[in-house]
């Protein structure tokens, strides 16, 4: 269940190899069926979006420099800027390493601040410590490593579930179509 919430596919394996295999085959497995998903959802999401991708370059290419994808994992959504002309010169290649790039940084930034955060609580909490008669600098540094130990596991497990995730939201043709008018009108 752990694999299929954070990873986003369902991993086969019977009850038969789970006790019969060890860990390192299983682990090995595990990525290789992960990886060989990473690859064929992006493939996918490539395909789908280029129609779109040379659409624009062929309409609007010599006003557009650069376009913004919105890729989603289900719950919540990052906008991707990709260069156009690149994306439709390596049949959206370009696309899909600039998700991986902008993805992994709106990770790192929203869990960074969430981790500063936690430090300032932390600051607040460990003057407490006097009073218990320990050396606050000691508590902080340890519950300070320990806190950035959580930042860097949360970061780690949070861009390689959005990545394994992400894909492009599909709209209905009228939907774009409300959303231009809108945005015209106001």
């Amino acid at each position: 269940m752990n694999i299929l919430s954070l990873l986003g596919f369902d991993f086969k394996i019977t009850e038969e190899d789970y006790g019969k295999l060890d860990q390192e085959t299983i682990s090995e497995r595990l990525y290789d069926e992960a990886l060989a998903h990473y690859h064929q959802k992006n493939k996918a999401a490539a395909e789908k979006s280029f129609p779109i991708v040379t659409d624009i370059f062929r309409t609007r290419g010599g006003t557009i420099e650069d376009i913004l994808v919105p890729f989603t994992d289900g719950i919540k959504q990052i906008g991707v800027s990709a260069n156009l002309k690149k994306c439709v010169e390596s049949k959206n290649a370009e696309l899909i390493k600039s998700m991986e790039k902008m993805i992994t940084l709106a990770i790192i930034d929203q869990q960074w601040k969430e981790h500063l955060r936690d430090m300032d609580d932390l600051k607040q909490s460990v003057q407490n410590a006097v009073y218990e008669q320990k050396d606050p600098l000691l508590i902080y540094k340890f519950e300070g490593f320990e806190a950035f130990k959580r930042f860097i596991s949360k970061v780690n497990e949070e861009t390689i579930s959005f990545l394994m995730k992400a894909d492009i939201p599909i709209r209905e043709a009228d939907q774009v179509q409300e959303a231009r008018q809108a945005k015209d009108n106001g």
